[in-house]
Formats: structure tokens, sequence, C-alpha cells
């Protein structure tokens, strides 16, 4: 199935196009935040999908998104997410839409050190949950995602060496932030805990400090706020 979104603006400069899906990437100075083509680009790929973009200055920009049908899915239920994502590529009309075309097919990853540490992510909302990953990974840095408490806790009790620092969300189900820092605590004190909340103004820092919490961040989160805290320690 293909999906298309196309406009009569300005267009791309043939520079920037190679950049619109990194984090933090605008042409808008301090008015935009770069992140809106980091979340579609996050929740194409977590459909299989995958996209196109042509563009031309002073004529307009089209969006192709590609994915793959409910029949393919279910034929290749057990095959891997790159035989999936090629299947989709040999479906991809041959046709520009535009003149020049500039095609991008966003997948490559920075790669991490196989003895990296990774970051535990701890999220109840999926979308917000996929797009933390995607973030970090185009920054080099590795995460496994949970997405509540419970699920956090076993993760790390498997294999607590894995995880250098620790990003939750305060309220979610099963088990909340501040009760699985407490369980944390239990056999990590020094661990680097960041907290996510809406209720942020409801918390001294006196509080942080007794849950052992380093830093604590507003909702919406600032993601370069975010990723600069983390790269903090694991320098």
């Amino acid at each position: 199935m293909k999906l298309s979104v196309a406009d009569t603006g300005r267009g791309i400069h043939q520079e920037h196009l190679s950049h619109i899906f990194d984090p933090f990437f605008s042409t808008k100075g301090d008015v935009g935040g770069g992140l809106g083509l980091t979340t579609v680009y996050s929740q194409v790929e977590e459909h299989h999908g995958r996209m196109r973009v042509q563009s031309e200055v002073g004529k307009g920009t089209t969006f192709e998104l590609f994915f793959p049908g409910a029949e393919a899915i279910t034929e290749n239920i057990d095959s891997s997410r790159n035989q999936v994502m090629s299947a989709i590529e040999l479906s991809v009309p041959s046709t520009p839409v535009l003149q020049p075309t500039a095609e991008i097919l966003p997948c490559e990853k920075p790669s991490a050190p196989e003895d990296a540490k990774h970051i535990l992510v701890v999220e109840d909302e999926p979308m917000l949950r996929n797009l933390y990953q995607t973030i970090l990974e185009k920054q080099g840095i590795s995460s496994d995602l949970a997405e509540d408490g419970e699920q956090a806790l076993l993760m790390w009790k498997t294999n607590p060496a894995k995880y250098a620092v620790v990003v939750t969300d305060y309220s979610m189900p099963n088990m909340n932030g501040r009760h699985l820092v407490k369980k944390l605590r239990e056999t990590a004190p020094e661990l680097p805990v960041i907290m996510t909340t809406g209720h942020g103004d409801v918390f001294t820092p006196q509080d942080l400090e007794n849950w052992g919490i380093h830093h604590c961040l507003d909702k919406p989160v600032n993601f370069r706020e975010l990723v600069a805290i983390i790269k903090q320690f694991l320098i």
C-alpha cells in the first residue's frame, strides 16, 4: 500500500534532504523542534514500512509512504525484518513524481559497539516509547524498551550490567516509576535514573533526592536535553 502526501511549496534544498529525518534537524531556527519527521519515520518503521522523498526547490515536495499489505505480513510472519523491507522495495514505482528526484530510504543507523552500555527506557505509551528508541539510535545510543515498571525490573534483574542509565516515566500501570526506582536502588544505589513526568511541579528537589532520581524532565520531553543528559552519564 502506498500513501502519498504532496505540496506545491518551496521545496527542500538538496543539501538538506539527507538530514530531514535526523532528530533535532530544522531549518526554522528556534521555531521548529526538528522532531516532526523523526516521529513519522519512527511510526512508518514500526509498521514495517519505508519512505521516499522527492523534492524540487520552487515546485514542492512529495512524501511517499509504503506499507506491506495484511496478506503479505501474514505470509511472512516468521520472516526477518530485512526480508519484509526487501519485498516492499520491489513494489516501489520507478516513475518519479518530481524532477530532479532525491530518494531517501532511511534505515541505516549508527552501530554501537557490541559491548556498549544500553539505556533502559520505561514508558507505557507505545508511540512515545518507540520515538525514544528512534532518537537514541540515531545518536548512536543503544536502548531496550519496557512498557511498565514490572517489565523493566525483570529486564534489569536478567542482566543488570547491561544498563548504564534508566529513563522512566512516573505514571504507569502495574508499577510506577517511583516504585521501580525504589526496587532498583536495593541493588544499584548509584545507577543514574532520569524520570519523565507530567506532574513535575508536585515533586520537590528533596523528593527527587530521597527517591534516588538524578534528573526529572517535564512532559512533553525536550529530547535535546534528554540526549545531552544521557551522554553525560555515558562519558
